[in-house]
């Protein structure tokens, strides 16, 4: 059977404005907005391309990124009360919301440190990771019970945090610094900080405040593929020796990325310059390079996979599917998410 691609745009209704970071359950079939202008969540159903229910957040709460815990029980939403422009954001505490999953409700709020942006969650799902980008620290949360386990100084304004697959390191971006951190998840302590870009690099965009460095990827060989925002770069970690291995443009302002590991490929967005772009995990070389702005879908490797992109400047969802709704509603496992900035 012969599948037509599609690029879905699905604006976000009234009342939901600028998506942040989504988040799929694990399987893949629903999608978490979260909603940093309106203070509240979108469920997106990826089957029906549909939205299918919302959750009101605590109000100033600036919703940025959304997780989803293995076991799918649970949504984590991080309130990064971001004001408009990081010197204007609130030093105080902040926290993130725990939205029960069975009817989208909102069952908790949990006291982290202040501006969370990056969340993430351990493999066996006991652990909650959280970037502080105001307070340069990670909380580290028990999931469940949600209690304080640490908070582990980190690099100036931590952005982004990711483990690897096996649970036993864990990396944080640190925005401002330009810098890697590696946290021991039994010690919960930094065990060393790498810099990989330019340190506080001023302009553009302002309102971020200056600084380089902002995604990360980590391969099963254990690379960590890290993107600089200002100096346009990926660079590749080796996390077992914690040295740089390579470093490379794919194009200006690389701010979201991500693996999948069956294809071999790196994928990349660029809300400056609203890019797509993809290269080979072993060679590096480029495999793709398309604008997310004139319906191209995505070629080569990259088209097994279907790329859902949260577009701020539009408030909309795209969906770059490749091989249309009925090749993606037949392998839900290969939905992959990332946002343009």
């Amino acid at each position: 059977m012969t599948l037509s691609g599609e690029v879905v745009a699905m604006a976000l209704p009234p009342g939901f404005e600028n998506p942040g970071l989504p988040a799929f359950t694990p399987d893949k079939s629903l999608l978490v907005v979260p909603c940093q202008d309106t203070d509240n969540a979108l469920l997106v159903n990826c089957k029906e391309l549909a939205m299918c229910n919302s959750v009101r957040l605590p109000k100033g709460a600036c919703p940025w990124q959304a997780k989803v815990t293995p076991c799918g029980r649970w949504v984590l939403i991080t309130n990064s009360q971001f004001a408009g422009a990081v010197e204007l954001s609130p030093l105080d505490r902040s926290t993130i919301c725990v939205v029960r999953m069975s009817d989208f409700t909102l069952a908790d709020t949990v006291p982290v440190g202040a501006g969370p942006n990056g969340i993430t969650v351990s493999p066996d799902g006991a652990t909650v990771y959280v970037a502080n980008m105001r307070s340069d620290s990670v909380s580290v949360l028990e999931v469940g019970t949600w209690r304080t386990l640490s908070e582990i100084q980190v690099g100036t304004a931590p952005a982004f945090v990711k483990l690897t697959r096996d649970g036993g390191l864990v990396v944080v971006t640190n925005f401002a610094e330009s810098s890697v951190s590696f946290i021991d998840p039994v010690s919960h302590s930094e065990i060393h900080r790498e810099v990989v870009g330019i340190p506080f690099a001023p302009e553009p965009c302002p309102e971020w405040g200056p600084g380089d460095t902002v995604g990360v990827a980590i391969a099963e060989d254990r690379r960590a593929f890290i993107t600089n925002w200002r100096s346009g770069e990926v660079v590749v970690l080796n996390i077992g020796t914690k040295s740089i291995i390579n470093r490379f443009k794919v194009c200006d302002h690389p701010f979201g990325v991500e693996i999948d590991h069956f294809a071999r490929v790196v994928t990349i967005t660029s809300g400056m310059t609203r890019r797509f772009v993809a290269f080979d995990l072993d060679s590096y070389e480029p495999l793709m390079d398309i604008p997310v702005d004139a319906e191209t879908l995505p070629h080569g490797r990259a088209a097994r996979l279907h790329h859902w992109i949260a577009d701020p400047q539009h408030n909309r969802i795209l969906a770059l599917l490749a091989q249309g709704v009925n090749g993606m509603r037949a392998s839900m496992n290969l939905n992959m998410v990332s946002k343009l900035m």
